[in-house]
């Protein structure tokens, strides 16, 4: 009787250390789920603010000339002339890609700054170019995630040009390998223009970087640039 009741003991004494690892896995398992869930919460709001604060240009606010002013103060240092105002004259954002670009004037001087889309649908400055004067036509290539575009930034102020065309070529060995396509594209009377087309190239232009050959036409048809 005596050995029966040692027994049930010892197996009562089993069932509590049992019991009690259980447990403590049970309550260490629970706290690294919730420290894996606090660090998810963590990161994630890092992330956010991150986003928030590199991605926070709204190009469709009032702001934006504020925003290119700074942008210019700071690229041109503090021993510069600070710039006191910037007048945006378009916003264009290059179909539903990543890229927009504000076309302004300070100064005398005429630009484009280029944009950036974030995740949160607000944009990052990504640097401006800037000239004292501009030719009747100027051809940039955009690279996006949609592809490359072409904008075209000119003076058309006495309405000298009709159309712009343009067609893609690349460089096969030392000679130029040019598109089957050619773009025509209307030009508007003023004194300063900015249009973009996202020029079509052939399949056989595998090695296309962007390059852009162009010509400005009168309403007769004659070539009037660049100067022949």
């Amino acid at each position: 009787m005596e050995k029966t009741n040692k027994y049930l003991d010892e197996e009562k004494s089993k069932r509590k250390v049992v019991f009690s690892y259980s447990m403590e896995d049970y309550i260490m398992k629970n706290i690294r789920i919730i420290w894996l869930f606090v660090t998810v919460i963590l990161v994630w709001f890092v992330l956010y603010f991150y986003q928030n604060q590199k991605f926070s240009v709204n190009i469709y606010s009032s702001n934006l000339s504020k925003e290119i002013k700074q942008n210019i103060n700071y690229s041109h240092g503090p021993r510069n002339p600070l710039v006191k105002e910037v007048q945006v004259l378009k916003v264009v954002t290059l179909d539903d890609s990543n890229i927009a670009l504000a076309f302004s004037k300070y100064d005398g001087l005429y630009g484009r700054t280029r944009l950036v889309k974030g995740p949160n649908g607000k944009y990052q400055i990504k640097g401006s170019l800037w000239r004292g004067r501009i030719d009747l036509a100027e051809v940039e290539t955009f690279k996006t995630n949609k592809g490359r575009y072409q904008v075209i930034m000119g003076n058309n102020e006495n309405g000298d040009i009709d159309t712009i065309e343009l067609r893609a070529y690349t460089f096969n060995s030392s000679n130029r390998e040019y598109s089957n396509y050619t773009t025509t594209l209307g030009v508007p009377k003023q004194d300063a223009y900015f249009i973009y087309k996202k020029i079509p190239t052939d399949n056989h232009l595998k090695n296309f970087m962007g390059d852009i050959e162009f010509v400005c036409k009168n309403k007769q048809g004659k070539v009037i640039f660049p100067v022949q």
